[in-house]
């Protein structure tokens, strides 16, 4: 519906009425799926089992919303327009990545872990092959795209965009630290331990402002290595996590990431 209505000139319309289709089929399958009929009530105890899941959800997915959004604010303040775009592009390379190769099956990790809450055994071993599946299409990816990153900014764009060749190349591989950090985040929230993934999205907020204030005034090239080295910095703090909430090994972490990764 989108595509259609951009081909016929709807303009920015066309955003807005692929969001409200997609809201709208979503509600209707999930209504469809469920076998429950429609009515109005009120249940003080799931109120409360609502409430003590959502408000440490909500503020986590405000601060992950805010680590992406503070780079673009306080780099457009230190550089002006010119290299945010160039910056902003880059952000969008590793952003399509992660939702094409590690958004999906993260989500559907989320939920397929939740069964095995009370099977620590269970939990181990399909935390370790949700991971080296993911790894396994990720990785070479992110390889790969910060490989072919230079041939195809010099086919598709022309020579004002080449200064966002090496922050491409940064966002890409930035992408093989995230994994863990999604995966651990998925695996906490599928344990009931909200305010524990809230802790991690607390980090990478704090962190975000320090990197950015820190590389900044170096440039563009700098700051994105720098940007680029966030999840790795985060990641013993997601592992200590798995292994203290989850009772995850940071072997199982570790390990299952090694096949892709060589």
């Amino acid at each position: 519906l989108g595509l259609v209505l951009t081909l016929t000139g709807a303009g920015v319309w066309a955003l807005v009425w692929q969001s409200i289709v997609t809201r709208l089929v979503a509600s209707i399958v999930l209504w469809a799926a469920v076998p429950l009929d429609f009515r109005l009530g009120f249940s003080a105890r799931h109120f409360k089992d609502l409430i003590e899941f959502a408000v440490p959800t909500m503020f986590s997915r405000f601060l992950n919303w805010s680590s992406q959004q503070l780079p673009r604010l306080l780099f457009g303040l230190f550089w002006g327009s010119t290299e945010l775009g160039l910056f902003s592009l880059a952000t969008r390379l590793g952003d399509l990545l992660m939702e094409v190769a590690v958004v999906p099956r993260n989500a559907v990790a989320r939920v397929e872990l939740r069964t095995l809450a009370s099977n620590p055994a269970g939990l181990n071993a399909a935390v370790r092959h949700v991971l080296t599946m993911m790894t396994v299409f990720c990785f070479p990816l992110c390889c790969g795209g910060a490989a072919i990153v230079p041939t195809l900014f010099h086919v598709w764009l022309d020579q004002r965009w080449l200064a966002a060749i090496v922050p491409a190349q940064c966002m890409l591989l930035m992408c093989m630290g995230l994994i863990t950090q999604y995966l651990g985040g998925a695996t906490l929230l599928a344990l009931n331990f909200q305010r524990a993934e809230a802790v991690v999205s607390i980090a990478q907020t704090l962190l975000t402002v320090v990197l950015v204030l820190v590389f900044a005034p170096f440039g563009l090239t700098v700051a994105s290595v720098g940007i680029a080295a966030r999840p790795f910095l985060l990641m013993p703090l997601s592992v200590d996590l798995l292994k203290r909430k989850c009772s995850i090994p940071p072997s199982t972490v570790f390990l299952a990431q090694y096949p892709a990764l060589g």
